[in-house]
């Protein structure tokens, strides 16, 4: 901005985000959502292409995780009670960066204040040499770690003997009066610190997990119905904002577009992403027919990544079929696992499935994560999965000419 008036100074701006207006758009107008984030498979290696069969990435490259430490910079923080505890508003804190007091020159500046305890809740603070405590009606500036994993404990969970299969309903998604959650959404199994017989205490050591389902080894006893307890954490659901809006004509409504190709979405402003995360809207579903070749006598992976539902019936080339919970079931988030009777090496089969639409982020645009910006979202430019994975090259026949060399 330029100034007419020589010899004088422009006036200074003084500019503040309101990162709870775009947090409170997303809660109630954003898209329940699975964010994942990516790490490279160690059988890639370099720049090399993933081993179809690895044992960690089932071929797809990336060994995927949750973020549990979100960090929220510049809260305005409450003081309640005695001046020297200071109370967040997201809990429950696992680590504390730094609190403030803002005030102008004139009412005592800035002042930083020593962090000497916290707990979940709770923000312990003391002053330094010369500076007062601050007052619960004075202006703070707080920025902290908070936890996003819930959790659940002594949990009983529902049994499959056949497939020792457990499955857990403490991480059902409860949106209240504002979300039924008709699909039945569930938030996703991180940390499992004890499976337990109730009755002998005796301590299942042998497991893996993924969604709601932990999945017991042949090496320890069959599970007993109604005797199962868990001791667990788990990711709930977040909310994201699809950003690609499309307008088909001028009488038309604006309507969320879930694009096929290159997309925007927004989120949160301390999500940590990065090209090759992945973020799979839950309230969608689609539907998929698709015939694959019986490769593996354990697993075979389906071609959607979030695979929500898979049919009653599979049947094969030669007319076999092969009933669900009987002869196989839905495993991970793409995996059909065969504990039954299956089809022989390298049969065709047909799946009937539905799965949930997932992007993966190709570039990322985020936001800076200041004071001076915050109420605007990081927005990540996206991928749908299905279009980022290696497609096989189809070639046409040869086709010769008579004394023509080709």
């Amino acid at each position: 901005m330029q100034d007419r008036h020589a010899g004088r100074n422009s006036p200074v701006f003084t500019i503040e985000g309101h990162p709870e207006k775009f947090i409170n758009l997303i809660n109630y107008h954003g898209a329940l959502a699975r964010v994942m984030r990516a790490r490279k498979c160690p059988c890639k290696g370099g720049h090399g292409s993933p081993v179809m069969h690895c044992k960690l990435c089932r071929g797809d490259g990336f060994i995927y995780d949750f973020q549990r430490k979100l960090l929220q910079t510049d809260e305005d923080s409450d003081v309640k009670g005695q001046s020297n505890y200071v109370h967040p508003f997201r809990v429950p804190i696992i680590d504390v960066l730094k609190v403030e007091r803002l005030l102008p020159e004139e009412q005592g500046g800035i002042v930083k204040y020593n962090v000497d305890d916290f707990d979940q809740e709770t923000i312990t603070i003391s002053s330094p040499t010369g500076k007062p405590l601050p007052k619960h009606y004075e202006k703070m500036r707080v920025s902290y770690y908070f936890d996003r994993f819930n959790k659940v404990e002594g949990e009983r969970v529902s049994v499959n003997v056949a497939a020792r299969k457990l499955t857990t309903t403490g991480t059902l998604f409860s949106g209240e009066h504002r979300f039924g959650n008709s699909q039945n959404m569930h938030g996703d199994i991180v940390i499992v610190d004890r499976v337990y017989h109730e009755d002998t205490g005796f301590d299942f050591s042998d497991y893996t997990f993924r969604r709601n389902n932990i999945y017991l080894s042949q090496s320890d006893p069959a599970p007993e119905v109604n005797k199962i307890l868990v001791d667990y954490y788990y990711a709930p659901p977040t909310r994201v904002l699809p950003a690609d809006l499309d307008v088909r004509e001028e009488k038309d409504k604006w309507t969320t577009n879930l694009a096929s190709g290159l997309t925007k979405i927004g989120c949160e402003p301390w999500w940590e992403l990065s090209p090759g995360d992945i973020i799979t809207l839950l309230p969608f579903e689609f539907f998929k027919d698709e015939v694959i070749a019986h490769s593996n006598h354990v697993l075979d992976k389906l071609t959607e990544f979030d695979v929500s539902y898979v049919d009653d019936i599979i049947f094969d080339e030669d007319g076999n079929r092969y009933r669900l919970n009987e002869d196989f079931i839905l495993q991970d988030f793409h995996d059909i696992y065969w504990m039954g009777n299956q089809p022989n090496y390298n049969k065709n089969i047909s799946v009937r499935y539905g799965y949930r639409p997932t992007y993966v982020i190709f570039q990322e645009m985020p936001v800076p994560n200041a004071m001076e910006n915050k109420s605007f979202p990081k927005t990540f430019f996206v991928h749908h999965y299905n279009k980022t994975l290696q497609k096989e090259v189809e070639k046409a026949p040869a086709i010769r000419f008579p004394g023509v060399n080709l």
